[in-house]
This record gives C-alpha cells, structure tokens and sequence, in this order.
C-alpha cells in the first residue's frame, strides 16, 4: 500500500469515529437518562460568577468545586439535585458579565422540585430531544 493511501484511509477511520462521537453523544437520551420521579432541568450559566450558586456566604466555607457549590445552594433552597451533568453548547461568548459560559448546566431534581428549579431561572430538559 502506498504511504498516501495509508494516509487518507487513516484520517478517513478517525474521521468516522469522531463522526460516531459526535452523534452518540449530542443525542440527548444518551447524555440525560430518564430516572424515575426525576426530571432533568438546564440552564446556561452566567460568565462573572453571576449565578445564583456562586454567591458568597460571608462565614461558610466556600465548596471546591462548581458542582458543590451547586449541591450546597440548592440543598439550601431545599432542593435536592442528584445529577449534574454539563455540555459545551457554545463555541464562541462574548466576555461581559451578561453573556452565557458556553455550556450548558443540567441538573436531575425530583418531579415535586421542578416548579422551584424553574422558578430559578432553569428550564425543563427533554431527554428525548423533542421539543
């Protein structure tokens, strides 16, 4: 075989494995699995630490991680959230307080925890990808 061929049919297998990447993981029933009496809720994150988990509570430790500071402030609002699960949704963003990170936040919340989660500011988020 010559060194061209091996080439292109070397990018052509690793181009049809992103390919399968990609559409395997954008489907959204494999990303957010259904989960009996839960329901998963989205929501686009603020750049500046302009969302309501990053607020600091003077006296309290400060979580380590994003995540943690989810789960703290919801459990604080009397929210349980069991799952958190994140998606890069924008390429580019703007760099003002106002515009969106460039990701996605879903959170699962218990079925009886939606209406507060949109209260929040959350949407619901059809694992089926209907709209």
């Amino acid at each position: 075989m010559s060194k061209n061929l091996k080439t292109v049919l070397y990018f052509a297998v690793v181009l049809a494995v992103a390919v399968l990447v990609y559409f395997n993981y954008s489907s959204p029933s494999v990303f957010l699995p259904k989960v009996p009496e839960k329901t998963w809720v989205q929501i686009d994150p603020r750049q500046c630490n302009m969302n309501p988990w990053q607020e600091v509570v003077i006296d309290e430790p400060a979580p380590a991680d994003d995540d943690s500071l989810i789960r703290s402030y919801y459990a604080s609002q009397n929210v349980e959230v069991f799952d958190i699960k994140r998606k890069v949704t924008q390429e580019v963003v703007c760099l003002a307080c106002s515009c969106p990170t460039g990701e996605t936040v879903y959170l699962l919340v218990s079925n009886g925890d939606v209406n507060s989660m949109l209260a929040f500011g959350f949407q619901l988020s059809n694992p089926d990808g209907q709209p």
